[in-house]
């Protein structure tokens, strides 16, 4: 993706928004939203 060109994505990268780092027991982490989220850092 032409936004991150340059940048280290963290891991889960670029994914919806309820899918990055959600805690164990979350009941909405296999919920999809039409948003998206991630973290780049510079290597």
């Amino acid at each position: 993706m032409e936004i991150f060109e340059g940048l280290e994505l963290v891991e889960p990268g670029l994914v919806s928004c309820t899918r990055w780092r959600p805690a164990p027991d979350d009941p909405q982490a296999n919920v999809d939203v039409p948003q998206f989220c991630a973290v780049a850092r510079k290597p």
